[in-house]
């Protein structure tokens, strides 16, 4: 994931409570399709932007043992409706990582479309 130290996290699948799972990092993972058209000469005279999607993801630093949401269990599949900016949109959990290293605390990795 890339260094966003000093970005805001966005927490795309609501499972970061600030106690049991901390919001480490987000990507958006924000895809598109690029159309162009050129003229005789060479140049573009057209340029179009389509098929835009994200494929989101979140890293989280696990403080506790046992992990679960105020609203109900975490389960692959469920949908999220989360504010990108100034969109509302809705994030399908489809995986979920548990990474462990000797020294550090446990992370929690998501993802999904």
């Amino acid at each position: 994931m890339a260094n966003n130290a000093f970005i805001e996290k966005q927490d795309y699948f609501g499972l970061a409570d600030g106690n049991n799972l901390v919001c480490l990092s987000s990507e958006d993972g924000r895809s598109n399709e690029v159309a162009e058209a050129t003229g005789q000469d060479g140049s573009i005279v057209a340029h179009n932007v389509y098929g835009e999607k994200i494929a989101p993801s979140n890293e989280y630093a696990m403080k506790a043992v046992t992990i679960s949401k105020a609203q109900g269990d975490i389960a692959l599949g469920q949908i999220e409706e989360v504010t990108n900016g100034n969109n509302d949109i809705s994030i399908c959990l489809a995986s979920l990582e548990i990474g462990t290293s000797a020294g550090s605390a446990p992370t929690f990795s998501a993802s999904g479309e």
